[in-house]
């Protein structure tokens, strides 16, 4: 039982490991408090904190929020995440949200939703991730054909289209291989309107003591089990 009890947690360890980690805004277990500033959550094992900072007087009331599978009872949006929308006064002001990892994790990927609007209506998200404090570049970026990005951090809309969250024209893909603890997103808008972006689903692989401590934490649980 007791070799048996340690090869089933090294199994589940060695398959985070190969399959990776999800926060999923569609989980009942993620489910972002509506209107504050910071929360937090656990996912195999690695504390993951959103913090909002600069013009937050400017997000639309409950804003962050992230319903447990948009749509919710006010869009019929065909995505899932954490949303945040903002009625700006000037083009000058921003939100910035930090996601802070407890422990360093690599192979980071993500989408932002609904990079867009219309003449100088111009949406722009500031991107960047480090690790104790060192910047961090990411191994990838894809954007839509209506989103403008310019290497290594900036994804700015062309103006041209209103679209729905989750086509394809207005989403941006950002992928970090390299380890990081932090992650950073500046979301502003050119204009003074009602604007918003929404955050996908964060896949991650946590590092190997994380995955180890998983393994120990689960013996310990068959041992009192057993005891």
């Amino acid at each position: 039982m007791k070799a048996g009890g340690a090869m089933i947690i090294a199994a589940l360890a060695l398959s985070v490991a190969a399959y990776g980690s999800v926060l999923d805004w569609d989980d009942a277990a993620i489910d972002y408090t509506g209107g504050a500033l910071s929360d937090s959550f656990t996912v195999d094992g690695v504390g993951i904190t959103f913090t909002f900072t600069g013009d937050t007087s400017r997000l639309l009331t409950s804003h962050p929020k992230a319903p447990n599978g948009l749509p919710d009872d006010d869009h019929d949006w065909a995505v899932v995440g954490l949303w945040w929308a903002t009625a700006f006064q000037d083009a000058s002001e921003s939100v910035t949200t930090t996601i802070d990892f407890d422990t360093p994790v690599t192979d980071v990927s993500f989408l932002i939703y609904d990079i867009d609007g219309l003449g100088a209506d111009l949406e722009t998200v500031l991107f960047s991730a480090s690790l104790g404090g060192s910047g961090v570049l990411p191994s990838s970026v894809s954007a839509g054909s209506e989103i403008v990005y310019t290497a290594p951090n900036d994804l700015t809309s062309t103006g041209n289209v209103d679209k729905q969250p989750g086509d394809p024209e207005n989403t941006a893909g950002i992928v970090y291989t390299a380890a990081l603890d932090q992650i950073v997103l500046v979301f502003s808008d050119g204009a003074v309107s009602e604007r918003g972006i929404i955050l996908s689903n964060i896949e991650f692989v946590p590092e190997p003591a994380t995955l180890a401590l998983l393994a120990v934490g689960g013996l310990a649980l068959i041992r009192r089990k057993r005891g």
